[in-house]
């Protein structure tokens, strides 16, 4: 099935993002999250004001993910998430306007496993390298973990727990080409000679966080 991945152009295209990410946590996983509105059946939070939106659609018009990029020098972050995600020291290092916070990345329970999840991750990488950002950063379940180690994602600083459990700080390094072709990132495709920092922003985190290192993971598809 063809799936075509779009930003929103309007407020319709936007809530209907926040009720399909209500559909997934809630009905699907039966979470509660910041910005959950129960009567409206919809899922919003301040980020999502100056958050750039992605999310794929079916030939019918249906959303089947979707996923969002906040610049961090123009989000406004809870003080729990500027702490968990070292925010501050991130922006002293690179520049709030270098560093792209990644969140909100969900599929529908009968496009997982297909071309979806690749879709998205194709676009927002291609967005931060159009954008200027050095770094990406996102928190994950120890689940999911490997799945975000081989695109190229690191821990960097301690891991934390919400209500859900245990979350992993991680960050990518988004033009590290060196490494993404040693891991065999598929990210490694897109970022050609003329992006290549040569390690610079990794060897910056490094210094600043003793954490940061190269996990070892298993594939999956």
């Amino acid at each position: 099935m063809a799936m075509h991945i779009a930003q929103p152009k309007s407020p319709h295209d936007r809530e209907c993002i926040y009720r399909f990410l209500y559909e997934i946590w809630s009905d699907e996983f039966s979470r509660t999250m910041e910005g959950m509105d129960h009567q409206r059946r919809l899922m919003k939070d301040p980020l999502d004001d100056t958050a750039h939106h992605f999310f794929a659609m079916d030939p019918s018009g249906r959303i089947r993910g979707c996923v969002r990029a906040n610049i961090v020098h123009k989000a406004l972050f809870s003080k729990k998430l500027k702490t968990w995600l070292k925010t501050t020291e991130l922006s002293d290092l690179f520049g709030g306007d270098k560093i792209c916070y990644i969140s909100h990345f969900a599929v529908s329970a009968d496009a997982r496993g297909k071309t979806v999840a690749s879709l998205l991750i194709e676009m927002l990488y291609r967005l931060c390298l159009e954008q200027d950002i050095l770094i990406t950063i996102s928190y994950c379940a120890p689940t999911l973990v490997a799945f975000y180690y081989q695109l190229g994602y690191r821990p960097y600083t301690e891991n934390f727990t919400t209500d859900a459990g245990i979350r992993i700080p991680i960050v990518l390094c988004a033009r590290d080409r060196d490494y993404l072709n040693q891991i065999q990132s598929p990210l490694a495709r897109i970022c050609k000679n003329g992006f290549d920092d040569r390690g610079v922003a990794a060897r910056k985190i490094r210094e600043r966080f003793p954490t940061f290192r190269n996990p070892g993971f298993s594939r999956t598809k």
